[in-house]
């Protein structure tokens, strides 16, 4: 893998993001957003909110024009002066974007992948797999039920809609409808912290 100064197992995702910073010399700034998480439809199902949902409920979608978004310089990021300095609300969520602007001036994108399947030794090791054999690097963090993924090698939007592609294909692994929601947003987008709906704050299992 690509040397990434810190990496460790137990990593929170808000170090992680300083680390890969740190570490990928084409970064200038990085996009977030402060997110209001709301139940998905696995967790509505669940709870017998719901039996069946209608048309309107399967594509629903929060476009990210709803919650606001700021770039962080690559300073900010790696003097943790930006990262801490964010206050948030209660039910508000930090999340990182795959959107990068590099030192060239041009964006790219950083992969994150948001996966569906249980947490235990052979899904970990698949996940390993599907990294290697698609992009190759890939570092993987307990979400709390799942697990996330983060890319340590940029992505064109053309690289970036081959990297959505094999996700799709990657079926029972990784969470369809994430996908759909990032395709309809043009960027990728992964919590870094924790409230009150997603109590668990990601930290690092294992990388390839």
């Amino acid at each position: 893998m690509k040397s990434i100064s810190g990496i460790r197992i137990g990593l929170s995702a808000p170090d992680l993001i300083i680390a890969l910073v740190s570490s990928i010399d084409e970064v200038e700034k990085i996009f977030f957003r402060r997110l209001r998480q709301i139940k998905n439809l696995k967790e509505l199902k669940q709870g017998n909110e719901f039996s069946r949902f209608s048309v309107e409920q399967l594509l629903r979608h929060q476009p990210r024009k709803m919650f606001p978004g700021f770039w962080l310089s690559r300073n900010n990021i790696v003097n943790d002066s930006g990262l801490s300095a964010i206050k948030l609300e209660d039910e508000e969520t930090l999340a990182v974007t795959s959107r990068v602007l590099c030192q060239n001036g041009k964006i790219r994108h950083l992969p994150l992948v948001d996966f569906n399947c249980e947490i235990n030794s052979d899904n970990l090791q698949t996940i390993k797999d599907f990294f290697k054999q698609t992009i190759g690097q890939g570092i993987i963090l307990e979400s709390g039920r799942s697990y996330h993924g983060y890319g340590t090698k940029l992505l064109s939007q053309r690289e970036m809609a081959i990297f959505f592609g094999n996700c799709l294909l990657f079926s029972g692994f990784i969470d369809e409808r994430y996908i759909g929601h990032r395709l309809i947003d043009g960027e990728m987008c992964l919590r870094i912290t924790a409230n009150r709906l997603r109590s668990e704050l990601p930290k690092v299992v294992d990388w390839v």
